[in-house]
């Protein structure tokens, strides 16, 4: 099982440094029962979304679906039980997926993620809280370049973002772009490197909205982000990725908002240990930690990141 993850070592690394390398703050939904949930929910599909973090079968075995062979269908379903302890919050990140192989080297299909939340710091909640976050229908062309030796090879998938979160739509979240640039490197069977860049633009209705408290928060315009990520198979069947995400949002103008008409800069950390069971299911663990920069100054706050981290264990489960 591989993770759609994103990033190229050796000479990338200066470039990484140098940028200080790379699914935003979504609104509650009116139900206030649901608003620690849809937070949490929102920041974390959003983070696998334009991070490209879920795994999909698009880069695994391709199952058949009927015995009319329909060969080139595929479909996926992940689970991942998630905890936060700084908050002692436990909720999940799921994602489903259906899609079409076009060709050897081409695919299309449709992404969605969704959440449910059991416990809100001490509280728990009441019910599941079932929430449909980010959707998207995408397009991938691999291999768009390689090398005569196959080592080096570029890649490149189109996204289209639906308005599924119901919190990002009371905010005036209409749909987004979002491309994707990946450029890897294979050093042998056992180790790639990964940088990608993902220029996203962000469609709102609105210019910022009013949470529940009565604060004000301006709607991002764009979004810049760099992959670096590290794919290592340290024995049969395990793969170790070691992602570091940089993300710079431009947010539109919005009066009364303490991030109006500014850049906000965002570094995470997602290492994540899978194993594969069977070409059907794979297991693993997953840590991303919150944000370790300085959101709109300079410098780092790694204790405050790795405080606000989520801990996750993974189910997946190739259709």
């Amino acid at each position: 099982m591989r993770l759609g993850f994103l990033s190229f070592f050796g000479a990338s690394t200066l470039l990484l440094s140098g940028l200080l390398q790379a699914e935003t703050s979504k609104t509650s939904p009116s139900v206030g029962s649901r608003s620690a949930s849809q937070g949490r929910a929102s920041v974390s599909s959003n983070l696998r979304n334009n991070v490209v973090k879920s795994k999909s079968s698009a880069s695994t075995s391709t199952g058949v679906l009927s015995a009319t062979g329909v060969e080139n269908l595929y479909g996926y379903l992940e689970f991942r039980p998630s905890y936060t302890s700084y908050q002692g919050e436990f909720h999940t990140e799921n994602t489903a997926e259906v899609g079409y192989k076009l060709n050897s080297t081409m695919k299309t299909g449709y992404v969605q993620f969704f959440s449910t939340n059991l416990m809100n710091g001490s509280n728990a909640t009441q019910g599941m809280n079932l929430l449909a976050n980010d959707g998207f229908l995408y397009f991938k062309a691999k291999d768009i370049f390689k090398s005569s030796d196959n080592r080096l090879a570029l890649a490149y998938q189109l996204r289209l973002i639906t308005p599924t979160d119901s919190g990002k739509y009371s905010a005036g979240f209409r749909g987004a772009v979002r491309n994707q640039f990946l450029l890897s490197y294979s050093y042998n069977d056992f180790i790639k490197s990964e940088l990608s860049y993902h220029p996203i633009y962000q469609g709102y209705v609105k210019s910022g909205r009013f949470d529940s408290t009565g604060t004000a928060s301006a709607n991002s315009y764009f979004d810049h982000q760099f992959i670096f990520n590290q794919e290592i198979h340290p024995a049969p069947k395990f793969t170790l990725y070691l992602p570091v995400i940089y993300q710079l949002t431009s947010y539109r103008e919005f009066a009364g908002a303490a991030n109006s008409g500014r850049w906000r800069k965002k570094v995470v950390f997602w290492p994540e240990l899978d194993y594969e069971i069977n070409p059907v299911h794979m297991i693993g663990v997953s840590f991303y930690s919150g944000n370790l920069s300085s959101e709109y100054g300079s410098g780092f706050d790694f204790s405050e990141g790795f405080k606000n981290g989520v801990t996750q264990l993974v189910w997946g489960i190739n259709l």
